[in-house]
C-alpha cells in the first residue's frame, strides 16, 4: 500500500515580482490655452504620461513639439476626443472656461467616473467646485484657486488654495500641483 507524500520544493526557485511603479496618466482638457499649456509644460518634467486635448490642432502640435524636444522629453500624446482622453486618464485637468464646463462635463461624465477632476481655471470667478461636482456627480472634483499664468514670460503667480469634498482627491490634486511647482 502506497501513501501520498507532500514534498516542499519552494526552495528550488524564486519568483520575482515586478514592482516597478507605473506613471499616472493626466488628461489636460484645454491644453492649448495659457493655463493648459503652462501646466502641461510644468507636468512634463514629472513622472506623468500626459494626454493633451484642445480645440486648436496647430497649437496642440506646437505644444507637443515644444515639450517633446525638451531636455527630458515627456511621455505625451495628442488626443482629439475628450471622451478618449478621460477614459485613458487617471487624473483629468480642466483648463477650460466656465462656459465650456457645462458643455464638456456631460460628454465626459461616464468616462470620468471615480476619477479626480482638477479645475485650474482660477481666474474664472463664476465657476465653483460644487457646480462642477454637480455636473460630474460620480467624479472627485477639486477646484484650484489663485493661480495666474503669463505664457509670454512663463511666470507663475502662486497663492494656491484647493477645494473639494474627497480627501484622497485633495491629496492627489496637491501632489499634481506640487509636481507642477504650483504649491
Amino acid at each position: 500500500m502506497s501513501t501520498l507524500q507532500e514534498i516542499d520544493l519552494s526552495y528550488l526557485c524564486t519568483i520575482k515580482i515586478n514592482t516597478m511603479a507605473t506613471k499616472k496618466t493626466i488628461a489636460i482638457i484645454g491644453a492649448t490655452g495659457n493655463e493648459g499649456s503652462a501646466i502641461a509644460k510644468s507636468l512634463a518634467k514629472g513622472p506623468y504620461r500626459l494626454l493633451l486635448m484642445g480645440n486648436n490642432a496647430e497649437k496642440l502640435q506646437i505644444l507637443h513639439n515644444n515639450i517633446s524636444t525638451g531636455i527630458l522629453p515627456a511621455e505625451l500624446e495628442i488626443i482629439d476626443c475628450p471622451k478618449e482622453a478621460c477614459w485613458e486618464a487617471d487624473i483629468i485637468i480642466f483648463a477650460i472656461p466656465y462656459s465650456a464646463e457645462a458643455e464638456i462635463a456631460p460628454v465626459i461624465s461616464q468616462y470620468a467616473t471615480g476619477k479626480v477632476v482638477i479645475d485650474i481655471m482660477a481666474g474664472d470667478a463664476l465657476s465653483s467646485q460644487k457646480e462642477l461636482q454637480a455636473l460630474l456627480p460620480n467624479s472627485k472634483v477639486v477646484k484650484v484657486y489663485n493661480i495666474s499664468f503669463s505664457i509670454a514670460t512663463e511666470d507663475k503667480i502662486i497663492s494656491t488654495a484647493i477645494e473639494g469634498s474627497d480627501e484622497e482627491a485633495l491629496q492627489s490634486a496637491a501632489e499634481v500641483l506640487k509636481a507642477a511647482d504650483l504649491m
